[in-house]
Order: structure tokens, then sequence, then C-alpha cells
């Protein structure tokens, strides 16, 4: 398979239309079924099922639903970082649900899958629709690492994500690549 045609794939898979018609949010219990079924089966189809039954409204559900989201963190990190994008699709998509502790845990998550996977992130960043809420902006996910990693090991980090983001010479995500250099290069002013 030739690079151009690779490329219209990944496309294809990250921007396949919007969402079939969404639940209501109190139709939780199918977001549960969804969320259990990806945990058992961990895929493309499962993700797409998940992605799909998460209610289109913003706002938090109810706190059994919220742990089981939660616990799909470790499954999308593994995922994304081999490069999975309906995986990372799915990351962002619950940035829609998170709580405070959940979306620091999944931006610490989906900064991963960008010094691991950097074009997978940005193809799957490019698709992503804009939150409600500016302070929950996808683009900041890439700012985020580890809160356990020392101050060398942050450094580090943060060069490596850099270097892998740098690396990303796909015209069609140059300025999403940018945009991301610019984040991470501000984190980095700041530091000293």
């Amino acid at each position: 398979m030739n690079a151009f045609l690779s490329l219209a794939f990944i496309s294809s898979l990250v921007t396949a239309g919007p969402p079939e018609a969404s639940p209501s949010p109190s139709n939780w219990p199918t977001v549960t079924a969804a969320a259990r079924d990806y945990l058992a089966a961990p895929g493309d189809a499962t993700a797409r099922s998940l992605i799909r039954a998460l209610p289109n409204e913003q706002g938090p559900p109810p706190r059994d639903v919220a742990e089981l989201l939660w616990s799909l963190l470790d499954t999308i990190e593994r995922r994304g970082r081999a490069g999975d994008f309906t995986a990372i699709q799915l990351g962002f998509r619950l940035q829609d649900f998170a709580d405070a502790a959940f979306s620091e845990d999944l931006a610490v998550c989906l900064g991963s899958i960008a010094t691991a996977r950097p074009t997978a992130f940005l193809h799957t960043l490019a698709s992503v629709r804009p939150t409600r809420d500016p302070a929950s902006d996808p683009l900041e996910v890439v700012r985020w690492f580890d809160p356990d990693l020392t101050e060398p090991q942050r450094a580090s980090e943060l060069q490596k994500r850099l270097n892998a983001l740098r690396s990303v010479q796909d015209p069609r995500l140059r300025s999403l690549r940018d945009a991301c250099i610019a984040r991470l290069t501000a984190v980095s002013a700041n530091d000293r």
C-alpha cells in the first residue's frame, strides 16, 4: 500500500462521519454495556460502539459509570501507544465526561500517546470536535506528563515529546503539529 493510500485509509478510520444518533444522558446502561464490551475485547468495533453510545451532551455520568469509564485508561493508553486510532479517539471523546481528577489522568494518557505515536495522535486530534468548555481544549493534553516523574525525567519526557512531534512531516498536520510544539515550548520556557 503506498503512503497516500495508507494516509487515506487512516483518515477514513478517524473521520468516518458523525456518530449515529446518540442516546440521552439518561441512557447510561447502554454506555455501561459498551464500556464493558470494550474492556472485555478492546478493538476497533467495541471502541466505535462505545463512542456511539456516549451522549452528545456534556455532563457527568453517574458515579459507577464514571468509574467504569476511568478504568478504560490503561487500555486506551496501551492501544493508543500501539497506534490504534479508535482508542485515541475514544480517549479524546471521554474528555466530555471527565471530572477534574479523571481529566488529568486522561490528559496524561493522551499526552503519552503523543510521544509514542505522534502521527496517530495528530491525525486523531485533527478529527476531534472542540469541547464546549474552553478549559478542556483538546490541544492542552500535549502538555500533561505523569505527575510522578522527577524533574530530570520530566525534562527528558518533554524533549522526547518535542522530538516525536517534530518528526511528523505530513503537510496536512503541520499547523497542528506546530501548535502542539508551541505549547510544549511554552511549558519548557516556564520551567526555566
